[in-house]
C-alpha cells in the first residue's frame, strides 16, 4: 500500500494571525467592519516571519487604528478556517497607551464601534470566524475581558 501526501508543508501549517482585545473608555470591545466580508472583527492581522504573535498584534492594532496599545498578555488563541485555508489566531489584551482610534484603513475597513458582551451576543452572526472563536469563549467563560 502506497500513501501519497499531495500539497506543501507550508499549505498544511496554519497562518498565524494575532490581534487585540482592545476595550473603549465605555469599557466595550472596539470592533472594525470589514468591508469585503461585511463582518466585525478584531483589529490585527498576519504574523509577519520571524516576528512573535504578541509583536505583530500590537503592530496590527497601530497599522488598522493609528494607536499606541500595550499588550497586558495572551488571552487564548483558537484555529479556524476560511475560504478552505487554515488559520491560527492569537488574542491578546490591549491598553491604550496614546491616541484615539479611528479607522486608518478606509479601503479596508469603514466603521469602528465598540459592543458589549450582550451586543456581542447578539450579533454573533456578523462577526469574523476568529471574532466568533473569542466571542464563543467569552461566553463560555473561557476569557475575561470585563474584569
Amino acid at each position: 500500500m502506497q500513501c501519497t501526501m499531495e500539497g506543501t508543508l507550508s499549505e498544511l501549517q496554519p497562518t498565524q494571525v494575532a490581534g487585540c482585545a482592545l476595550l473603549s473608555p465605555r469599557y466595550r470591545l472596539y470592533l472594525l467592519h470589514r468591508i469585503e466580508q461585511d463582518w466585525w472583527e478584531l483589529p490585527g492581522g498576519k504574523v509577519d516571519t520571524g516576528e512573535e504573535a504578541e509583536t505583530a498584534a500590537v503592530r496590527e492594532t497601530h497599522e488598522e487604528l493609528n494607536v499606541t496599545v500595550r499588550s497586558t498578555g495572551k488571552l487564548g488563541s483558537s484555529p479556524f478556517v476560511q475560504n478552505g485555508k487554515p488559520y491560527e489566531y492569537s488574542w491578546f489584551g490591549a491598553e491604550l497607551i496614546e491616541g484615539d482610534p479611528i479607522v486608518n484603513e478606509p479601503h479596508i475597513h469603514d466603521a469602528l464601534n465598540d459592543y458589549s458582551k450582550d451586543e456581542l451576543e447578539a450579533m454573533f452572526d456578523r462577526l469574523s470566524p476568529n471574532a466568533q472563536n473569542l466571542v464563543k469563549k467569552i461566553i463560555d467563560g473561557e476569557i475575561e475581558l470585563w474584569v
